[in-house]
């Protein structure tokens, strides 16, 4: 998970991103004003911002009003001086977060940090599943790949492993079994690996399913293409392993 943090002043940027790093296990990247801001914002898709409201270049209010035309899921927290607080409510429109008084705290850095990490996952884990329900849906004919590639923006690709009923001993009621040893092999690879892909199994009958791997397109041609070739790579891959320890 990623942070951004934007703030003119040097010495309190560096404090506070480095608190936040010893805190969290965030990656946690730093501007010194909106502009730069957007342009680390396009480069990494943090989910969390915080930023200063009052900074030179392009201050935060507009730096959120540019980042909401990238995302609406990113989590947007506004620091602003007591003086300043009626300006940065009118950043209520972008819908940010949360405001942070200054002098802040490293208490409230904390709380708030702690909080908007545990709804970016709770917002992942919804996404997640609903992205696995209409690429099941996409398999089984009900939607086109078209739409949930256009709604979606995922990139998509996996292998059909049927006939599992073959291995020595397993009958149809040992699916569950089978789904658990092959999940297990796919967490292992994607580990060691290092890849941050996503993956669902989904069955298609009693002795069938598919395994699909999945991502968020990247804004770069380059970048899309080469997560496209990784995931590409790892399907063939996950097919040798899986023939080599389950038999299929």
């Amino acid at each position: 998970m990623r942070l951004l943090y934007v703030e003119d002043e040097r010495l309190i940027r560096e404090s506070v991103a480095k608190q936040i790093q010893k805190m969290f296990p965030l990656e946690v990247f730093t501007a010194c004003h909106g502009e730069e801001g957007v342009e680390l914002f396009k480069k990494y898709k943090p989910e969390i911002v915080l930023t200063d409201i009052r900074m030179p270049v392009c201050d935060g209010l507009e730096m959120t009003r540019q980042i909401r035309e990238l995302s609406q899921d990113t989590m947007i927290v506004i620091v602003t001086a007591y003086a300043d607080f009626e300006y940065a409510r009118s950043a209520l429109q972008y819908q940010v977060h949360d405001f942070l008084i200054k002098p802040i705290t490293i208490k409230s850095v904390q709380e708030t940090v702690c909080e908007l990490i545990e709804m970016v996952k709770a917002k992942n884990i919804d996404r997640d599943n609903k992205l696995q329900i209409q690429i099941s849906d996409m398999l089984h004919g009900l939607i086109s790949a078209e739409s949930l590639f256009w709604k979606k923006q995922v990139i998509l690709s996996g292998c059909r492993i049927q006939e599992y009923q073959k291995i020595g001993g397993f009958t149809p009621s040992d699916s569950g079994l089978i789904l658990y040893a092959v999940k297990n092999i796919i967490e292992e690879l994607l580990e060691l690996k290092k890849q941050k892909i996503q993956y669902c199994l989904i069955s298609e009958s009693y002795n069938m399913f598919y395994l699909v791997f999945y991502t968020e397109y990247f804004h770069s041609t380059m970048q899309t293409q080469q997560i496209e070739y990784q995931i590409k790579k790892l399907c063939e891959e996950m097919v040798d392993v899986l023939e080599n320890n389950l038999f299929l």
